[in-house]
Order: structure tokens, then sequence, then C-alpha cells
């Protein structure tokens, strides 16, 4: 399970990187462009990828990696279930 605390330390460490709670998301931005958001239980984090990718990547996880809704499908970015191992980051 990925948790909050490892991903803050390593997102605020990233030059000109940014926290911010919107919508009782915890956010990661700089600038303007959010590049990752948790939601507020930490079941479930976004982040920035490119869309002509995001169906290869969810194929390779099932169940890990999530379209993101309807609505954001326009966006870089893609969901995942930070419950399931492989959506840990093997930096951390």
């Amino acid at each position: 399970m990925t948790t909050i605390a490892p991903v803050r330390a390593l997102a605020l460490a990233l030059p000109g990187s940014s926290e911010a709670l919107v919508r009782e998301r915890v956010t990661f931005r700089v600038g303007q462009i959010v590049y990752l958001a948790f939601s507020g239980d930490e079941t479930t984090m976004g982040f920035a990828f490119p869309k002509e990718e995001r169906a290869a990547l969810i194929e390779s996880e099932t169940g890990t990696f999530l379209m993101p809704e309807r609505a954001d499908q326009r966006h870089n970015k893609i969901g995942a279930d930070s419950r399931r191992p492989a959506a840990a980051p093997t930096l951390l």
C-alpha cells in the first residue's frame, strides 16, 4: 500500500513543488499544474500521465490503474488504487 507520507517527502523535495488541499484531496503542484493527487482517505491517487499511453498501462496492471472520470479524460492523467502493491512507487 502506498501512503502519502513518503510520497509527500519526495514531491516536496522537487523544485517549485507545493502541496494544497483541494476538495478534500491532497494535491501536489508546480505553479497551477497539478501532477499528483490523493483522495482524502488515501485509497486512490491520480497522477500526470500521457493520454496516448493510458490504455497500455491499465492493461498491464488491471485493477491497479484506472481511467480518470469521464470529465477528466481530456487531461493527461490516470488513477491508481494505492492499496495495491503495484501502485507503490519503486523509488521510495
